[in-house]
Parts: C-alpha cells; structure tokens; sequence
C-alpha cells in the first residue's frame, strides 16, 4: 500500500532532526542537547504552524466553509413524545364509556340519516311517473343544494338550458322518465 503523498510540512525538518540524532548516538528519539537538532525541530515546529488552513484540513478541523452542527435529538424526541401520548390518550378513549356512547349517538344518527335518504329516494322512484317537469326541477335543485356543489344564488345563476341538463343528468339516479 503506498503512503500518502502529502506529508504534514514539518516532516522534512523531523526526518533531518532523527538523521541528526542517529549521528550523535541517539537512535529512535532526538538528542535534545544537540543545538541542530533542536534548530530543526523548531523549524518543523514553525513550517506545520505556518501551514493550518491546508485545504486537506479545512472546513473539517477549522469550520472555514463548513456549518457547526447543531443536535437536535431533544425535538424528536419532544415529537416522539407527543405521538405517544396522543396514541396514548386516544387508546384511553377507547375504554371510556361515555366516548363509546356519544360515538354510537353518532353512529345512530348517520344511520337513521341514510334510512331517511333511502325512504326518500324509494318514494321519489315510486311517483316518478307522476312527476311533472318543474316537480323533476326542484328535486335536482334539492340534490345540488345538498351535495354542497353549491347555493341557491348559483342555482338561480344557471340557464334553464343548464338546469334541463342537471335534470337529464339525475334522471337515471332518480328514476326519472
């Protein structure tokens, strides 16, 4: 495996210094009392303090271009505690008896609603036959008005051409001839 190619700067002054040494009878450290070691090793000292902001070292070890990094574990968990809870508060809800009771008056009331609309529609079906066309009108008015596609001044802003259409259209839904 080859070594990297970039040395830190002061490593050409380090190796001088060891070589300098090694002369002197010091292997494997530096002779410390020897002034040329101690000039090159002040010279390394100098070239790697000169030589900080090398882009290799950058944004990773100074924060030049670099952004701090802020946690933020403390608001996911905040979240997680919140799901939590919720889970929690509704799973209680569930045992609750009065929830149970106004989810079942709701319940009641969507249903008795549907019966209603299917008594309507079964009654509509049976007199269609003798319906007049202003009586087919007002019920396609009634069923616009009440699937919320929109009010009585948008109702009255159609054409009659438009509310004949709106008729045609219902016919099948309402049995209409």
């Amino acid at each position: 495996m080859m070594k990297s190619p970039i040395k830190k700067h002061g490593d050409q002054y380090r190796e001088e210094a060891r070589r300098l040494s090694e002369k002197s009878g010091t292997p494997g450290d530096y002779n410390r009392d020897d002034p040329k070691v101690n000039i090159e090793l002040d010279k390394a000292d100098k070239a790697d303090a000169e030589h900080k902001d090398s882009p290799l070292e950058g944004a990773y070890t100074s924060g030049a271009g670099g952004q701090a990094y802020v946690s933020n574990r403390q608001d996911f968990q905040q979240l997680q505690d919140r799901i939590a809870g919720a889970a929690i508060s509704i799973m209680a809800g569930e045992n609750d008896p009065q929830t149970q009771l106004e989810r079942a008056d709701k319940l009641a009331k969507k249903a008795q609603a549907a019966q209603d609309l299917l008594k309507q529609r079964a009654k509509n079906k049976r007199s269609t036959e003798k319906l007049t066309a202003a009586e087919k009108t007002e019920i396609t008015k009634q069923h616009y008005l009440s699937e919320g596609d929109g009010t009585e001044d948008d109702w009255n802003a159609l054409t009659p051409k438009a509310k004949k259409e709106m008729v045609l259209d219902y016919r099948t839904y309402y049995g209409f001839n």
